[in-house]
């Protein structure tokens, strides 16, 4: 299973991702949810700069990393205008989506199984 971890402006639903990614043969669960975190600007400021985002959390399930960015990535990007995301495959990788080897970039492992 892996989880993505997504917030976005643009208003739209749950069951709407959902049936745009169970098009693409995804299976998944998606959860809605609400985050408090620090405004991107570029001022410093002592006093915290909240602001609250909606995002998602989606478990998707059986599918290949390597299979990722074209089957889930490359849809929710352009529809949800995301820049990034914070993704976890259990016992592969967690982190930020585009620094992901093999799935968004190179590895910087001199050891590349993928060669």
């Amino acid at each position: 299973m892996i989880e993505l971890y997504i917030s976005s402006s643009v208003e739209i639903s749950s069951k709407k991702i959902i049936d745009i990614l169970s098009k693409k043969g995804v299976e998944c669960l998606i959860v809605e949810n609400y985050s408090s975190c620090q405004k991107k600007c570029n001022k410093i400021s002592l006093a915290l700069d909240l602001t609250v985002e909606k995002g998602f959390i989606l478990k998707i399930f059986n599918i290949s990393p390597l299979l990722f960015k074209t089957t889930v990535w490359n849809v929710l990007q352009p529809l949800l205008k995301l820049e990034c995301a914070f993704v976890v495959c259990p016992n592969v990788y967690m982190g930020c989506v585009q620094n992901w080897p093999h799935v968004f970039r190179e590895s910087a492992c001199p050891y590349n199984p993928m060669k």
